[in-house]
């Protein structure tokens, strides 16, 4: 697939999986996409909520990127090393941890439309979590 502007595409909407190759492309998307339910197969792609989220080939495609690599491993070095964060407890680590996260996401400081779309995903496919 490629984006509406002929580009190959890099992202996908997180709404109604779109692709998308800029935050130009996904603005202009975002004015009149149409999300579609949970239960409902985005166009080309089969919904198997049965496999795990580490071996899901969506979350494999976006853990291609470097960028979003370096940016889940700082928010776990986050979580696990007092020194990154100067938080003694695990607390105080999990808490500096969401703040980089909410920094990266949508609207935030360092907003980085890959951590938003991963985010996204996860949170929408987290069901598949062991409870």
């Amino acid at each position: 697939m490629v984006c509406r502007c002929g580009a190959d595409f890099k992202y996908k909407c997180p709404a109604c999986g779109a692709p998308y190759c800029s935050v130009a492309c996904y603005k202009e998307h975002k004015q009149n996409c149409t999300p579609v339910e949970k239960n409902q197969a985005v166009e080309g792609e089969k919904i198997n909520k049965n496999v795990p989220l580490a071996e899901d080939p969506e979350i494999e495609r976006m853990l291609r990127y470097s960028s979003l690599r370096q940016h889940l491993k700082l928010v776990g070095s986050i979580l696990t090393d007092s020194s990154v964060s100067r938080e003694q407890t695990a607390e105080g680590r999990q808490l500096v941890a969401l703040k980089k996260l909410r920094e990266l996401r949508k609207g935030g400081r360092e907003e980085n439309e890959l951590v938003e779309e991963f985010c996204a995903y996860v949170a929408e496919h987290s069901s598949n979590l062991p409870h």
